[in-house]
């Protein structure tokens, strides 16, 4: 299971903190299909680069199965991502400023994976 806790992701654009994903909070089960929509830059590809570990929250915790995937070691977090997370995106557009973005997430936690990366 995904959990997300009091997740808050910035980014600095031209010298303005812009809040891409404020203080969510958001259980998701293996195997579960889940929808995101919203107006572009409304913070879509954020979460979902958060969910695939690809960044950090600056504030909040992003759980796999227990994981805090901020703390693990980058070897670590390459195993896993390899091992237990997929995405199968579809994204659509219903006009100019909607943008959706169906998503599955595809998760084959295996907490005994041994990542050949790491000693």
């Amino acid at each position: 299971m995904y959990k997300l806790t009091g997740v808050t992701k910035t980014y600095a654009k031209g010298g303005i903190t812009v809040i891409a994903v404020q203080d969510v909070d958001l259980s998701i089960a293996d195997g579960e299909w889940l929808a995101i929509q919203g107006r572009t830059g409304s913070g879509k590809t954020t979460l979902l680069q958060l969910l695939g570990a690809m960044h950090h929250p600056d504030r909040g915790e992003v759980t796999l199965e227990g994981q805090n995937l901020a703390r693990l070691p980058e070897p670590r977090l390459t195993g896993v991502r390899a091992a237990t997370i997929g995405f199968a995106c579809d994204s659509a557009a219903s006009d100019q400023d909607r943008r959706s973005i169906v998503v599955k997430i595809l998760v084959n936690y295996n907490s005994d994976y041994d990542d050949p990366t790491v000693e």
